[in-house]
């Protein structure tokens, strides 16, 4: 909070990896790990903002940046990259093109120094410094009625990653009237939750016949299984409900909590699920340390040789309860187990 430059964010950030990796050596919850690392991630993100601001002068609208993706769901680790987007008021066509040039140039200036302090760009270019997703609120309620009128492939990652989203800076009311007319275009189509369904569906977890942990899938190394990809099936299942039912909360656990309460989890099933999610979280982590304590860049690729027996073992049963996510989410939204 007291830095006055990039330099200093990045100092800052640097140390981050240690303090993970001192949690995780102590035992500390996933969730308790994916919080200290929002906290940083936010307040650097705050920071970056503010010396965005005081270099252009005031904002020409009201704004909301937001966090899109595993940020959103406050469950970033040490291996990502940033995703995020700007959404401002509605203007008069008079001013409307001076204020979509200062906030593109805005949006740059958060993005590149989010880079170089170590949050590197996205590789797809889903960032706020790209003028398709840095957008007056008309737009952006334009994209999703598009979006969800013809769900094809692109429109159905689109909606995944922006659905995932949450305010970090700026006007909030933007963000919640947004996300009313979402709600609006979705219960006027229902049938498009059956369409995010079949893409959950569409993964399978790595474990093969006789139990083995199948590597080399999802364009991994030969030896390795992508430990991100295999917990996508749990986050999509909180996130498809979260649509359903309305849960504005983002985070994977905090759904997965909301769900119990309103009675759509059963007790077994919510403590398994939970369970099975802060396994794989915590796993994640202590594999990103440990190659970043090796002088490596931290990654998302586990070699099932490198685990112990005790390890091999909780990973199956994890990958069990995967299975077990994809058969509900078949029942609930196509009614087929």
């Amino acid at each position: 909070r007291r830095a006055q430059t990039i330099e200093e964010l990045a100092e800052a950030y640097a140390r981050l990896p240690l303090m993970i990796g001192s949690l995780v050596d102590s035992g500390a919850l996933a969730q308790n790990l994916c919080h200290v690392t929002t906290s940083v991630s936010d307040t650097i993100g705050k920071r970056v903002i503010d010396l965005a601001l005081e270099q252009l002068g005031p904002a020409p609208a009201r704004f909301a940046f937001i966090a899109l993706g595993s940020e959103a769901r406050q469950e970033q680790t040490l291996a990502t990259d940033q995703d995020n987007a700007l959404i401002y008021e509605d203007l008069p066509e008079a001013s409307a093109s001076d204020a979509a040039q200062y906030f593109v140039r805005f949006g740059e200036l958060v993005c590149d120094g989010l880079d170089r302090i170590g949050y590197r760009h996205c590789k797809g270019g889903l960032m706020a410094k790209n003028p398709r997703w840095n957008q007056p609120l008309r737009q952006w309620e334009a994209y999703f009625a598009e979006w969800m009128a013809e769900p094809d492939a692109q429109a159905l990652t689109h909606f995944n990653v922006f659905f995932d989203h949450r305010c970090i800076y700026g006007d909030r009311s933007l963000v919640d009237e947004w996300w009313q007319q979402i709600i609006k275009i979705l219960d006027a189509r229902p049938a498009f939750l059956t369409h995010m369904a079949l893409n959950t569906l569409q993964y399978k977890p790595p474990i093969g016949l006789f139990g083995r942990i199948v590597t080399g899938s999802a364009g991994e190394a030969p030896n390795t299984f992508s430990i991100k990809e295999a917990m996508h099936p749990i986050v999509d299942y909180a996130r498809l409900h979260a649509l359903r039912h309305q849960i504005e909360k983002a985070n994977t656990f905090r759904r997965l909590d909301r769900l119990f309460e309103l009675g759509i989890l059963q007790e077994d099933s919510y403590h398994a699920i939970s369970q099975a999610y802060g396994y794989l979280m915590q796993m994640r982590y202590r594999h990103q340390v440990e190659r970043i304590k090796a002088g490596l860049a931290p990654d998302n690729s586990i070699d099932p040789q490198s685990l112990t027996e005790i390890e091999v073992g909780m990973l199956k049963l994890t990958f069990s309860q995967i299975s077990a996510v994809q058969k509900k989410v078949s029942y609930a939204f196509r009614g087929t187990g």
